[in-house]
């Protein structure tokens, strides 16, 4: 019963000593119920009693661990920032020839209506990291380069991208989408994995 109790208790201490407790109590009860002349039933209910102990005391532990990691995980990822999809597409451009003098850009034309480049990209995933704490990629040679690789590779919108190499988050309706890239990215451009 002892163990049962301490195996429910989630910390790193008292769930090894629970554990314990209920493996000595199986093998005690074990050799009761092998014992000739002895009564069976105290021993069964000790052997049923430490089984389900262990078992009960293991989901305990498994799940609070879970809720725990996902907590943090959760508390690393940067407040979202503003994202939005373009609504029009750029005017395509025709291979026809055309009497007109080609428009020469304004002051309001920037060159932010491009997707940005791979290394651009790379340095604000970098940003992003480092904003969030997240400094194990830092020494990786490489690794932004890649993973910057891999998003301008990937279905991400160029507003989505742009969004990234300016060291801001993806909201929006792309998020999901950009949460797999980066995931995927890590997979594919982290040597150690």
């Amino acid at each position: 019963m002892l163990g049962t109790v301490l195996a429910c208790i989630p910390t790193g201490v008292t769930f090894p000593i629970g554990l314990v407790l209920l493996l000595a109590a199986f093998v005690v009860s074990l050799v009761a119920v092998c014992q000739k002349g002895a009564k069976k039933w105290p021993s069964i209910t000790g052997l049923i009693l430490s089984v389900v102990g262990g078992i009960v005391g293991s989901i305990v532990f498994a799940t609070v661990l879970w809720f725990g990691i996902t907590t943090t995980v959760d508390q690393l990822d940067p407040a979202p920032l503003t994202s939005e999809q373009p609504t029009e597409e750029p005017p395509q451009p025709s291979e026809e020839p055309t009497d007109e003098a080609p428009e020469e850009p304004s002051a309001n034309d920037d060159a932010d209506d491009e997707r940005p480049s791979p290394e651009a990209i790379g340095e604000g995933l970098q940003a992003i990291l480092t904003n969030a704490g997240i400094v194990d990629y830092d020494d990786v040679p490489g690794f932004f380069v890649c993973a910057g690789e891999y998003h301008y590779g990937s279905e991400l919108s160029d507003e989505s991208l742009r969004a990234l190499a300016a060291g801001e988050d993806v909201t929006g309706p792309e998020r999901d989408l950009a949460i797999q890239v980066a995931y995927d990215a890590t997979g594919e451009c982290d040597p150690s994995l």
